[in-house]
């Protein structure tokens, strides 16, 4: 067998495994609360909590950036985790845990 046509079937497993961005939704959950919006990628469903907790993210970087020893208690800058569980988990601050959740969405045909 081919080391591209390897390459191929090894890809397409990861994607059926994962997902595609066409076959999955995102949903996030602050501390047992859903957002009220489904994300269609990984990235927009961060962004959203980004956007929300702009003002605390910006504040703790500053502080860090003062203080050039300490590193940051948010955890934010998180890749999507793509194993089986869909579930990537950060942290803002003060006990603010999110979860974003992806989901295979099967669609009728």
């Amino acid at each position: 067998m081919e080391t591209s046509s390897i390459v191929k079937q090894q890809e397409q497993q990861e994607q059926q495994r994962v997902g595609s961005a066409r076959d999955c939704v995102y949903v996030v959950l602050e501390n047992g609360e859903l957002y009220p919006v489904l994300y269609s990628t990984y990235e927009e469903a961060r962004a959203a909590v980004l956007h929300k907790y702009a003002d605390t993210l910006e504040e703790e970087r500053q502080d860090c950036a003062e203080c050039a020893w300490m590193r940051m208690a948010s955890q934010v800058d998180v890749a999507e985790n793509t194993d089986t569980s869909g579930q990537t988990k950060l942290y803002v601050e003060k006990e603010i845990f999110i979860i974003i959740q992806r989901y295979k969405a099967v669609m009728p045909k």
